[in-house]
């Protein structure tokens, strides 16, 4: 689990993204990735079942391979999903970074310092 500062600043930079369509995408594909994984699932265990009627071997096969299949597609989805996030984090943070340097930046030169700068000997 995260600290509280490090959590309320993702909290803080997904909500105010520079890339909400990305992250909207993100989110679809993920769905879209359960749902192909919920019919590997589907096809896996009723074309297994339905297999073993005629050939036992291969409809056991086809039944734990499908179900394999289904849990690697499930698992490659959350991944995606978790690294295709911290993408868009990382372009969010520098973005905020910069941003503040930035502004940091403008200040100081809107704000020359009141003493002059003593001479180079």
């Amino acid at each position: 689990m995260l600290p509280t500062q490090k959590r309320q600043y993702l909290d803080r930079i997904r909500q105010e993204s520079a890339y909400p369509t990305f992250r909207s995408i993100i989110t679809l594909v993920l769905y879209l990735g359960y749902a192909a994984a919920a019919l590997a699932a589907l096809v896996a265990v009723f074309g297994g079942i339905g297999t073993m009627f005629h050939n036992f071997g291969s409809g056991l096969g086809m039944f734990v391979g499908g179900l394999l299949y289904a849990a690697f597609l499930f698992i490659m989805a959350r991944f995606w999903k978790e690294a295709a996030i911290i993408i868009a984090d990382i372009g969010d943070s520098l973005l905020d970074k910069h941003a503040a340097e930035a502004t940091l930046a403008a200040g100081k030169a809107s704000n020359p310092p009141t003493t002059p700068p003593e001479p180079d000997v």
